[in-house]
């Protein structure tokens, strides 16, 4: 159980404010146990309302999106935001373009805490789909950036006269050769050729690496994770577990 302050339960919150919305990580005894999904009109009471009913100890901020003051949203112990002059396990990261966002950031910082001395292959398939590579000595390099399924879809439909707009779905008959409806074969598609763009960047990558640890994550982890061939670790939720363990080691660090 979560410690006990003054009739309130202690936790440690994760923030990942994206582009259209909030995503917040309530962490107890180092467990994920609640995730909640918050609207920017509705983040100011939920985060307010949220922080009154729980003790909240540390937090972390990860801000791809509008800009908010935090600080007067919060109450809590001790709040961080996302920098690279934060202790992030990235040996090169002084050096890092500017525009490179801070969700991207998290991943690949939490992937060098956790893996020291591995080669890791992160690949977040959400919107876009994103390829970061950090090898034994910590050294960050930004892969592509490609349309994630959905917006496969909403191309096929924008950009042509006749094709529909879809919501991505899996494709009734689950081979390229037994497909027969429009629907079926846009859908399809943009499975298949995801999948074969990353079965591709993965080669490329082995060529010159060897071999290393490959993390898939992001909205569209399941359609994905069962079509691949390559070993790869399954982690939906992987930038709030990221975003927690940059909290925990920067946390110990102000802490020592």
């Amino acid at each position: 159980m979560p410690l006990e302050t003054n009739g309130k339960y202690s936790v440690d919150i994760v923030i990942d404010a994206g582009n259209t919305k909030v995503k917040v990580g309530v962490w107890e005894n180092d467990t994920l146990s609640t995730i909640m999904s918050i609207s920017y009109d509705e983040v100011h009471t939920a985060l307010r309302d949220f922080c009154r009913e729980n003790d909240v100890r540390y937090a972390i901020v990860c801000s791809v999106g509008p800009t908010i003051d935090w600080e007067r949203l919060m109450q809590c112990e001790k709040l961080l935001k996302l920098s690279v002059k934060m202790p992030l396990g990235i040996s090169n990261a002084d050096t890092m373009p500017a525009e490179v966002g801070e969700d991207r950031i998290a991943v690949v910082a939490g992937t060098a805490l956790s893996f020291p001395s591995e080669a890791v292959l992160i690949i977040d398939a959400g919107t876009c789909v994103t390829y970061d590579f950090i090898d034994r000595e910590g050294v960050f390099t930004c892969g592509n950036i490609s349309p994630g399924l959905q917006m496969r879809l909403n191309a096929m439909h924008h950009y042509t006269s006749a094709l529909p707009q879809l919501t991505y779905a899996e494709p009734v008959g689950d081979s390229t050769i037994d497909r027969v409806t429009t629907p079926t074969c846009m859908r399809g598609g943009a499975i298949d050729g995801m999948v074969g763009e990353i079965e591709y960047i993965v080669s490329l990558y082995r060529e010159t690496h060897g071999d290393f640890k490959i993390i898939l994550t992001g909205g569209d982890t399941d359609h994905l994770a069962k079509r691949l061939k390559s070993r790869i670790f399954a982690r939906p939720n992987y930038l709030l577990e990221s975003l927690y363990t940059i909290l925990k080691h920067n946390i110990k660090i102000c802490e020592s």
